[in-house]
């Protein structure tokens, strides 16, 4: 039996139109709007449910927003890890909670959990979120959980942001990129996520307003100052399959449990061959 990648989503109507994308259809305008409006409002319970009702109803919908779009729509998308371990963590930083004097007011527009549910933070029909610098006024950010690059202290143990320790069940499934450079490996729901969604917004703005050379990860907007998504985020080939429009359920890469350096080069290989 085929898995149910969207079985978190409450709302039926919702989760057909995903299951719709995922096995190739593709949504009218008005359709996108809406797959995106429902997942607006499923995220409100699905964040509540992650973070608690007093922090919601305290803290969310976030002011972590800018105005309109410079272009009226967006025109590209910035995938981004969140250098964490949990989407909860990355709920709440994105959230109206005071930081703190000298602390800044980033934000995302999704975060997609391990899990490939996605969280709606700022709704990107509407408002402009602050996760890319040079690139906030035209794209889409779409946090994915992930520790991204670890250190490995003399300890023996791995850290992530510096001096938070991963989990030890976690451990072997990092992946040794280089000599002593580990990577935390992506999902296949993470994808399968990142890709119908994208296929929302191309669709939910007018023809040819989102560019496929404007999506991009953090790293190709901000070379000086960031990693993410690093060397397991198989970027281009994603893109490719995600403005190619073709149905994906079948393909061998959603069976594996996470995308490890062979799994990615897998991917790129079989995404390539589907394309042709």
């Amino acid at each position: 039996m085929a898995r149910d990648w969207f079985s978190w989503m409450h709302d039926d109507s919702l989760r057909g139109a995903a299951d719709f994308t995922m096995n190739g259809g593709v949504l009218l305008q008005d359709d996108a709007k809406r797959a995106l409006c429902k997942l607006w409002d499923e995220s409100s319970t699905q964040i509540t449910n992650e973070v608690g009702e007093e922090f919601y109803a305290k803290y969310y919908p976030t002011d972590r927003h800018g105005a309109q779009w410079s272009l009226g729509n967006p025109a590209g998308v910035v995938d981004h890890y969140t250098a964490g371990i949990s989407e909860r963590g990355a709920l709440m930083w994105f959230s109206s909670k005071p930081r703190g004097p000298g602390v800044g007011n980033s934000s995302a527009h999704a975060v997609v959990s391990r899990e490939g549910k996605i969280y709606l933070v700022v709704n990107p029909l509407g408002h402009v979120a602050w996760h890319a610098r040079g690139a906030n006024s035209t794209s889409v950010g779409i946090e994915h959980t992930n520790a991204g690059l670890l250190l490995r202290k003399t300890d023996g143990k791995f850290y992530y942001l510096g001096s938070r320790a991963y989990p030890k069940d976690r451990v072997a499934s990092l992946q040794e990129v280089k000599p002593g450079e580990h990577w935390e490996p992506y999902t296949p729901a993470q994808l399968v996520a990142n890709i119908v969604f994208k296929r929302w917004l191309i669709w939910a703005f007018p023809k040819d307003q989102m560019q496929k050379s404007m999506f991009v990860d953090h790293q190709q907007v901000e070379p000086d100052r960031k990693v993410d998504c690093g060397p397991l985020w198989p970027l281009h080939e994603l893109n490719e399959l995600v403005f190619s429009e073709k149905p994906f359920r079948d393909m061998e890469w959603l069976k594996k449990d996470v995308l490890s350096l062979v799994d990615v080069a897998a991917f790129k290989a079989e995404v390539t061959a589907h394309l042709l």
